[in-house]
C-alpha cells in the first residue's frame, strides 16, 4: 500500500514537472514557422503555375535572420559566389528539392553562417531559373514569377 502511494506520488510530481517545463520552454521557433509558411505559399503558387502563372516573394524581415529560396537540382549542397558566407544543404534523399532556408546571423560554423533547410518539397519536374537548367538560390525580397511550360520556370520580376 505504502509503495503504491509512493510510486503514484512520484509519477504525479514527474508529470507536473514536465507540464511546467513545457509551459516555460521555447517550443515556438519563429524562423522555422516562417519558413514553413513560405513553403506553403510556394506550393500554392506552384500549383497555380500548372494551369497558368504564379508569383512568390519572401517579404518578412526578421532581426538577425535571412531567408533564401534554394533549388538544389541533383545536389545535396549549394552555395553561390555572390553569397560566400553561406552554404546550404538539405536532408532529403531525392532530386529536385526546393527549400525555404534561413540563416541565423549570430551562429557561425566552419567560417560560414549557420543555415537551416528543413522546409522542403521534392518537385515532380526540375525548376529552371529563367530557362537555365541549374541549381540556384534567391534571397528574401526577390519577387519570382513561376510558370510550368513543362518544367517549372522561375524568373525574377523587377
Amino acid at each position: 500500500g505504502q509503495t503504491i502511494k509512493l510510486i503514484l506520488g512520484l509519477a504525479v510530481v514527474i508529470v507536473l514537472a514536465l507540464l511546467v517545463y513545457s509551459l516555460i520552454s521555447p517550443y515556438f521557433d519563429k524562423q522555422e514557422e516562417t519558413a514553413e509558411s513560405y513553403l506553403k505559399t510556394l506550393k500554392e503558387e506552384m500549383a497555380k503555375a500548372g494551369g497558368g502563372f504564379g508569383e512568390f516573394v519572401m517579404w518578412q524581415e526578421m532581426e538577425d535572420s535571412e531567408f533564401f529560396l534554394v533549388y538544389f537540382g541533383k545536389e545535396k549542397t549549394h552555395s553561390e559566389s555572390w553569397a560566400p558566407d553561406y552554404e546550404f544543404s538539405h536532408k532529403g534523399f531525392f532530386r529536385n528539392y526546393i527549400c525555404v532556408c534561413y540563416s541565423d546571423e549570430k551562429e557561425i560554423s566552419n567560417g560560414k553562417k549557420k543555415t537551416t533547410c528543413e522546409a522542403c518539397v521534392e518537385l515532380d519536374k526540375r525548376a529552371d531559373y529563367c530557362g537555365n537548367e541549374m541549381k540556384w538560390m534567391k534571397q528574401e525580397k526577390t519577387k519570382l514569377f513561376i510558370s510550368k511550360p513543362g518544367e517549372y520556370n522561375f524568373c525574377e520580376i523587377k
